[in-house]
């Protein structure tokens, strides 16, 4: 490895980290104002979508968090454009607050569950060819296996669901369930995500390399250690001669 690949990993946590908190800043602001209206004050179910953005935002900054804690790799021109993609969706999940249709908010958790399926598949490619991480690649094998199939479902039952619904009118009782549904998929995702990052620190405190102890210093051997002895009358001899 060279000197600047080597640099691009080491600056890739706080590169990823600052460009998402950037984004997740912005859509949090807009979903902030978008709360303080007139019309979202006594609508339940515009509160209900509130909630399940809100735990959205949180859910991409801490899926930052997990993969940056779990892999490293090399950053790429994919890598920047991933948390561009991920803010696109959330602004306009955003946006569709209060709609009267459930069919666009709908199709916003289409979009954004098709950004953050491109999110992990980008992760785990470029994870994966690193031997550095393989203990925490084995780890969570499962877990990986099922965000990337939840999301791939995900961005099917969510169209389909707002192709159904489209200009067509929905009792209250449905259009709340949907609201419910959607809210509960996204805590689901929160509980996986928490499970990741609990499985990936269990696993590096147990196989935490423990640092070498000091070498001990250099001892003389006992013959290295005999003071030669001189007897005395030799060196009485020596004196007089002198």
């Amino acid at each position: 490895m060279n000197r600047f690949e080597q640099r691009a990993r080491e600056l890739q946590p706080a590169i990823y980290l600052t460009l998402g908190g950037i984004i997740q800043s912005l859509a949090l602001g807009f979903l902030l104002s978008r709360a303080f209206t007139e019309d979202a004050v006594l609508d339940l179910r515009f509160w209900v979508q509130f909630v399940t953005a809100l735990l959205i935002l949180i859910l991409v900054w801490h899926e930052y968090a997990v993969g940056l804690i779990a892999f490293s790799w090399t950053w790429s021109v994919i890598d920047s454009a991933v948390p561009f993609l991920l803010g696109i969706a959330e602004f306009f999940l955003i946006s569709r607050l209060a709609a009267p249709d459930l069919s666009g908010w709908l199709l916003a958790m289409s979009g954004l569950s098709a950004a953050a399926l491109a999110s992990l598949l980008n992760q785990y490619i470029r994870a994966s060819g690193d031997p550095a991480n393989k203990p925490a690649w084995d780890s969570i094998e499962r877990l990986r296996k099922t965000s990337v199939v939840s999301s791939l479902g995900l961005v099917f039952i969510f169209g389909i669901g707002s192709y159904i619904t489209q200009g067509r009118t929905i009792s209250n009782m449905w259009h709340s369930l949907g609201l419910i549904g959607v809210l509960v998929v996204v805590v689901v995702f929160l509980i996986i995500s928490h499970m990741t990052l609990e499985r990936v620190s269990r696993l590096k405190s147990t196989t935490a390399v423990a640092l070498p102890a000091p070498a001990p210093a250099p001892t003389a051997s006992p013959a290295e250690c005999v003071v030669p002895v001189v007897p005395v009358h030799e060196h009485s001899r020596s004196v007089s001669n002198e």
